[in-house]
């Protein structure tokens, strides 16, 4: 699989390339895309949604 990494407001996000005949591949790109955000803001599921509309 190939990686691909995306620098967003400093923030790394590394993203892996699934086969195209993969059904699940966008759903598992924004689940994965999300956890990384939450690990490197340091909230939890909870916290997550909370911290997104709070602005």
């Amino acid at each position: 699989m190939k990686t691909e990494i995306y620098n967003i407001e400093g923030i790394e996000i590394e993203v892996e390339k699934i086969p195209k005949d993969d059904t699940e591949a966008e759903r598992r790109k924004m689940a994965y895309a999300f956890k990384m955000i939450r690990e490197q803001s340091g909230m939890n599921r909870k916290d997550f949604p909370i911290g997104l509309f709070a602005g």
